[in-house]
């Protein structure tokens, strides 16, 4: 089978299309082994077309998960801005769900996110090894559990926040939650955690 070249003749919504198309491919192969091309076979459209719409794997993700910011664009401007990491890495995230791009009710799309992956292993499997590439990595000497642990306290707030609704995290605004949470991931990136990153009592 000859996949078609460039725009398909009359008045789909083609866009529309490649995006429930990246859905299938998600939940079906997991974000590793999904491709621009897999998901262009599905959506019987040239992978030219994919690149177009949406640039590379991880920026379809971003839009078929509904994301208004890819993780990783946090992390490389708050790096090349230097200093203490955290709040300004709480409060990007906080933006992502919650911010001027994001539809519905605030936190809506983390709340669809977490319901995709609770129901479907496949969604979840994509999400984490998303997460795993694109959320914070060790600089130099920041230790190997960094990403897992600012990953973990990053969910935990939209856990708390959108899902659980959880006083007084709920409703206050992102700068406070920021204010609190911020100093916490700090010292996961600068390592305060066990050297062999677990904490066993004799």
């Amino acid at each position: 089978m000859v996949t078609p070249r460039g725009r398909r003749p009359g008045k789909r919504d083609t866009r529309a299309e490649i995006l429930d198309a990246a859905r299938q491919a998600f939940r079906a192969e997991g974000y590793d082994r999904a491709t621009i091309r897999s998901v262009a076979r599905r959506a019987a459209v040239d992978p030219s077309l994919v690149h177009h719409y949406f640039g590379d794997k991880a920026g379809l993700f971003v839009a078929a998960m509904d994301l208004a910011r890819d993780p990783r664009q946090v992390a490389e401007q708050l790096s090349r801005e230097g200093g203490p990491k955290g709040v300004g890495l709480v409060l990007a995230f906080l933006a992502i769900w919650e911010g001027p791009r994001s539809t519905g009710e605030p936190g809506s799309a983390f709340v669809a996110m977490v319901q995709a992956a609770s129901t479907a292993p496949e969604v979840a499997t994509a999400l984490r090894e998303f997460l795993s590439e694109r959320v914070w990595r060790p600089e130099g000497g920041e230790p190997a559990w960094a990403p897992a642990l600012v990953s973990s306290q990053l969910a935990g707030i939209g856990w708390a926040r959108y899902i659980m609704r959880v006083e007084p995290i709920a409703s206050a605004t992102p700068e406070e939650v920021a204010a609190f949470v911020g100093p916490t991931i700090d010292r996961y990136i600068a390592g305060a955690v066990p050297d062999d990153g677990m904490q066993t009592s004799e």
